[in-house]
């Protein structure tokens, strides 16, 4: 199922507005925090937490710092 979403420009961000469907399938509400990872092809997931699995961003946050600290080292280890 797809959904169409308006942009709008609030303050110096972005606002989207999602569907109360969505947000009760997401089973989130006001003030709840969601994670927005990255999906294949240039995609974006957004995920509610804690179904994302706890720790989720951190993970991900240390993953990247991997990446950028030793970027020959794991291109190595792909070979």
């Amino acid at each position: 199922m797809a959904f169409e979403l308006k942009v709008r420009g609030i303050g110096g961000g972005l606002w989207i507005q999602l569907p109360e469907r969505v947000a009760s399938q997401l089973a989130i509400a006001d003030g709840d925090s969601v994670f927005l990872t990255d999906a294949a092809h240039g995609g974006y997931r957004l995920t509610a937490s804690p179904g994302a699995g706890a720790g989720l961003l951190e993970q991900m946050n240390a993953a990247e710092n991997v990446v950028r600290r030793y970027p020959t080292t794991l291109r190595e280890l792909v070979r």
